[in-house]
Parts: C-alpha cells; structure tokens; sequence
C-alpha cells in the first residue's frame, strides 16, 4: 500500500534547447535536464552487485533497488523495492540507473518525429530545486563533488534529498537531437522520467516536461511548454 506522506515527488525539467552544428555538419537541438525531488523523502537507489540485471532488463548490470526511508528516521532503510538495472556509462565514467529518461519530438499536429533510446542518469544532489510546499530544504545528502563521485560504484548509494535535483549540461552526452532530416516547422520536445514499473513513487503516472520551438532555415526559436 502507498503511504504518500513517505513518498519522494520526482519531477522533470527542460531547459531551452538552442541549435548547433557538429563537425561532421549535423544539426543538433541541444538541452539541459534537471531531474529533482520536490517531495518529503529523499528518493534513495542502490544497487546489488550480486545480483545481476534480469534476463528481461535488456541490460548487462546489477539489479536496482529503491529504499523506501521512514519520515521519523531517514537514514534508516524500511523496506526495498526493485526498481530495474544499475549500468556503467562509458561515456559517462560512472553509474547510471538505467532507463530513466526517454526524449521525444512531435510534430505541430502531434505526430512523433523522433525517439531516444533511453537514457540512464547518476542521481545525486547537483543543486537546489524545487520544495514541498511549506517545507525546509535540508542539506543534501547524495552529493557528487566532482564528475560522478557518489556514482562510481554499483553500491554505492545514489539519490536525490528532498527539494534537491540533479542537471544533465546540455554538452552531456545524449542531451541532443540530431534534426538534419527534419524540416523546418513547429516542434515539441519532450522529456519523459520513469522509475521502473515498482517504483514508489508520488503521484500517478510518469513525470513529464515540455517545450515547443520553431526551426527557420538553421535557427531555432522557443515557442513556449504549451505544446
């Protein structure tokens, strides 16, 4: 049964993307995300190195659980729940918890254009974010000084305290959409988190976020999230 008063609030959030060109002359919209907990619990993941991803994970890593913290007593686990696969990110050097993001771009008429493959995050408590009502922010307690400290290894925990997130540059890898092949229009994107089918989680459904812009002849102007 779900407790919401012991429940963390994740929430996403895309910056305005611009547009580039790499060298091989590709254009790409690139963003930042911020990924955050706006609830009253620290949202809390670790892995179990001895136990392997399952067959049907589609990934080579260790089993992800989530611990789900008593509100009198915070650092100490109550119960855990499997929330997926943990896996070691090349490009990143570090550990993510697989699959939490997934980017998309509509059409103006809504008509999908383009999907990520999914993407993995190392949650840690990078910068202030968004507060429960009424609450106090506390000092964060998943914190990465340097790239990746607290994600460098599979048991070691990650997470975001409450009223904390974590942001993805738009220079990190997998933070752009390559829109060579797009014609010039109105676009959506939209950034979708999702914590593995058991997570607890508050709220119903995935966390979402979005933002239209306009491509004009290699400059791109933001529209707004009505999208």
């Amino acid at each position: 049964m779900r407790q919401s008063a012991r429940l963390p609030d994740v929430y996403v959030h895309l910056y305005p993307p611009t547009i580039e060109r790499d060298a091989g002359g590709h254009e790409l919209v690139v963003f930042a995300t911020q990924v955050g907990n706006r609830g009253s619990v620290p949202l809390e993941i670790q892995g179990e190195p001895r136990e392997p991803c399952h067959a049907g994970d589609g990934h080579a890593g260790v089993a992800a659980y989530q611990h789900l913290l008593d509100p009198a007593d915070q650092h100490a686990p109550m119960t855990r729940v499997r929330v997926g696969c943990l896996v070691f990110s090349a490009s990143h050097g570090h550990w993510h918890v697989a699959d939490l993001l997934t980017y998309t771009v509509r059409s103006g008429q809504g008509r999908e254009v383009y999907r990520s493959e999914k993407v993995g995050f190392c949650l840690a408590d990078g910068a202030p974010g968004n507060a429960a009502k009424g609450s106090t922010r506390p000092g964060p307690r998943y914190r990465a000084p340097g790239l990746g400290r607290n994600c460098a290894g599979e048991a070691v925990l990650q997470g975001l305290s409450p009223g904390w997130s974590d942001v993805y540059g738009s220079s990190t890898p997998g933070q752009s959409v390559d829109v060579s092949s797009m014609p010039d229009s109105t676009y959506c994107l939209v950034a979708t988190v999702r914590l593995g089918n058991a997570a607890m989680l508050e709220g119903e459904g995935d966390a979402e976020d979005r933002v239209g812009f306009e491509m004009r002849g290699g400059t791109l102007r933001v529209l707004g999230r009505s999208c």
